[in-house]
């Protein structure tokens, strides 16, 4: 693709707890790959995953770089390096490092998404406050998913509010007895 095509990095901050490797990760989080995978088939569209892991390390599958950092690594910088158009944080939990983000890239927007958060605390809700101010989106899969976010205050009224569905699994058909068998 040229220089001009679109650039989105999706980043996760969240640490597997069980320590997997990279190669591991990408099996055992289909919805990872699949919403990364499902960007790049768009047509002028560059995606590079950005991803807390147990190491360092750069795999490319199906058109996407995977590039996994170590906590305490300069996410930011990496993310920069790529020159995004959009910034997509998954996860509501990790205000310091999204108000980090948009501090190091005040020019891109940053879109986060839900994936099956709550509310913090109250005593907690002025950093998560700022850090989706700084994001010009958050997405749920479902309305009612966002509405607790909404009374606690924690979307500002000018912040786009989206519904999106959690992973574009692929599906196909199968055998009718396997499938039966497995449910």
């Amino acid at each position: 693709m040229d220089g001009s095509s679109l650039c989105v990095v999706q980043v996760g901050f969240e640490v597997d707890r069980l320590g997997r490797e990279p190669a591991r990760l990408l099996e055992d989080w289909p919805t990872l790959v699949e919403v990364a995978e499902a960007a790049a088939r768009q047509a002028g569209v560059r995606v590079f995953v950005v991803q807390a892991g147990p190491r360092a390390e750069v795999l490319n599958r199906n058109g996407v770089a995977y590039h996994f950092f170590t906590p305490g690594a300069d996410a930011p910088a990496l993310i920069g390096s790529f020159h995004p158009d959009l910034v997509h944080v998954h996860g509501l939990c990790f205000p310091r490092e999204v108000l980090h983000l948009a501090s190091r890239l005040p020019s891109v927007p940053i879109l986060l998404q839900d994936h099956a958060s709550r509310p913090p605390r109250p005593w907690r809700r002025p950093l998560h406050r700022r850090a989706f101010a700084a994001a010009a989106g958050v997405a749920f899969c479902a309305r009612p998913q966002g509405s607790p976010f909404e009374r606690a205050r924690l979307i500002a009224q000018d912040t786009s509010n989206r519904v999106v569905p959690e992973s574009p699994r692929r599906l196909g058909p199968g055998a009718r007895d396997q499938a039966r068998a497995r449910t």
